[in-house]
């Protein structure tokens, strides 16, 4: 070991300046990214199964495409376009809304020829509307309970912090007396 490059460091801005991704091996504890990586006080970077978690202001990046809530509990934006609540997503019926589109187009022959193109096309897209409605519930089925369990362990471990790292004074406390000794040999 090269002890002369450690008594060159300061511990404090080593700590400072490190930026570490960390996983959840079992959905319980979080580690750095890699094993011989330090810790770092950066925990807004998350990864657990291959899928990547940034902590931000308005939410949770879940697979730098989907914004949930920071709780981990809602799904906000898909490339950023909000999407619906869950409740609305459930209710959605392709058929009922086809059928609904299908009688407004009979019920009036007044209807101007702009109007329904605009309304066939509507009934067209439909099919799209179905699939995003699919894939929104797959997310709340497949994904959001991942999200909990990563929001649930940042915060069990950001709120528990100070009771399992030393402060400034009892890190002093310990290192004085190792460069004192690092300063013997």
């Amino acid at each position: 070991m090269n002890y002369k490059f450690f008594k060159k460091l300061n511990p404090f801005e080593l700590v400072d300046n490190l930026k570490v991704k960390y996983l959840l091996p079992n959905k319980n504890c979080i580690m750095p990214y890699l094993p011989y990586s330090e810790p770092s006080w950066d925990f807004n970077n998350l990864e657990t199964c291959n899928r990547y978690f940034n902590f931000t202001s308005d939410g949770i990046i879940y697979c730098q495409n989907y914004l949930v809530s920071s709780d981990g509990k809602q799904l906000l934006s898909i490339n950023g376009k909000a999407v619906p609540p869950l409740d609305k997503v459930k209710q959605f019926d392709k058929e009922q809304e086809k059928e609904k589109l299908i009688k407004l187009l009979e019920s009036d022959n007044t209807i101007h020829p702009y109007t329904r193109y605009a309304l066939l096309n509507a009934i067209n897209n439909l099919n799209n509307k179905d699939e995003d409605a699919n894939n929104i519930l797959k997310f709340y089925n497949e994904a959001i309970p991942l999200c909990q369990v990563v929001a649930n362990a940042r915060e069990d471990l950001t709120n528990n912090i100070y009771n399992y790292l030393f402060s400034k004074k009892e890190l002093l406390f310990l290192i004085k007396p190792l460069a004192q000794k690092i300063n013997k040999t």
